[in-house]
């Protein structure tokens, strides 16, 4: 069976770092996304480039698993 839990951890960073860059708002911008525009939603919410919102999270998920 497939194991999604990287999903869902990647879902909570996501959620993490748009909470604390926007609050609230920032995340009823990310919940009302949807598949055609959530590339572009998050380019916006993190301000830079899709590919280097993804690595964000990588480096994110990276330190801290070294902790």
């Amino acid at each position: 069976s497939f194991d999604n839990s990287i999903l869902y951890v990647t879902g909570g960073i996501i959620c993490k770092l748009v909470y604390e860059k926007h609050g609230e708002k920032g995340i009823w911008k990310l919940y009302n996304s949807t598949n055609a525009n959530f590339k572009q939603v998050l380019e916006k919410l993190f301000d830079k480039p899709y590919e280097n919102v993804e690595k964000s999270i990588i480096d994110y998920i990276t330190k801290y698993s070294k902790e």
